[in-house]
């Protein structure tokens, strides 16, 4: 039942992604893009470095919402994978680059 509380979270904050990239027609890109993370993550495996992250960032949100203030443990080791993937891709890290 928790899990699926993240997943109906990440499906509304996809919904608020979209409107507000109506709104906002500079970051509509980006804003976009992140819907559709939103709406596949945590639902799915993530298959991409930004992907994993929001959904790490997802379950984040969660556990202090509820307030179970654990550590998420060595994610340099959980996120490698990703990280090493996009190395290969050499898909360029558009997202820590942006300017608003």
């Amino acid at each position: 039942m928790a899990c699926k509380a993240v997943i109906d979270y990440a499906n509304r904050f996809a919904t608020l992604a979209e409107k507000e990239a109506e709104k906002h027609p500079r970051r509509s890109g980006e804003l976009l893009e992140l819907a559709r993370i939103a709406r596949k993550v945590p639902a799915q495996p993530a298959d991409t470095f930004h992907e994993a992250m929001q959904s790490i960032c997802f379950f984040h949100i969660a556990l202090h919402a509820s307030m179970n203030f654990i550590s998420l443990g060595r994610l340099d080791q959980v996120l490698n994978p990703y990280l090493e993937k996009e190395k290969i891709k050499k898909k360029p890290w558009k997202y820590l680059n942006a300017s608003y």
